[in-house]
């Protein structure tokens, strides 16, 4: 199923609206990415209302993730990878053109096995931060935790058959926002 991960989107210029970010992410991959998991799927991604109304006529769950949260976002690993990979280029990218073929020729050289691994640890790395953060008295983090421990029902409940999406974004300082789905297995 889509080995685990979609073709890397790169936004062209101008501002991911939530329009935009309907058309070019939520109808051609998360569509295709819930239909081929099932009723099953989560997505855990952007809180725009567009984007809460596509999702509610899709009939998909959208779960809150705690931002800023390294250990429950797998995706940064990658991401680093994909950023190393690019700085060992010599000579670097110059244009915007070669940066973008550069980003995606990259992407497909991504070792599948590493981004397997990553997401396959995502049960225990919310048993780990229930663990570490659970006392915190934060509201936000109060509120992290009750997302994280939902997740860990869901993936319990569901082990043998659920799989969860994520949407990420990286490069928001560059002229492309980049954006892909990972299949996070438990």
């Amino acid at each position: 199923m889509l080995d685990g991960r979609t073709p890397l989107h790169v936004f062209e210029r101008g501002t991911v609206t939530g329009v935009r970010y309907r058309d070019e992410i939520l109808e051609p991959y998360v569509r295709l990415f819930r239909g081929a998991v099932g009723p099953e799927f989560i997505l855990m991604g952007d809180r725009a209302l567009l984007v809460d109304e596509f999702l509610k006529s899709e009939d998909i769950r959208r779960m809150d993730w705690p931002a800023r949260s390294p250990d429950l976002n797998p995706i940064q690993h990658v991401w680093d990878a994909l950023r190393r990979a690019i700085a060992t280029r010599n000579p670097p990218p110059r244009t915007i053109q070669e940066m973008k073929t550069t980003l995606l020729n990259e992407w497909d050289q991504l070792p599948q096995e590493m981004i397997n691994c990553l997401t396959s640890s995502m049960k225990s790395r919310c048993k780990a931060w229930l663990k570490k953060d659970s006392r915190s008295s934060n509201p936000s983090m109060k509120k992290a935790r009750n997302t994280i421990e939902m997740k860990s029902y869901i993936i319990a409940k569901y082990e043998s058959d659920i799989e969860i999406a994520e949407l990420v974004r990286m490069c928001e300082k560059s002229p492309y926002t980049i954006s892909s789905i990972s299949q996070i297995e438990p």
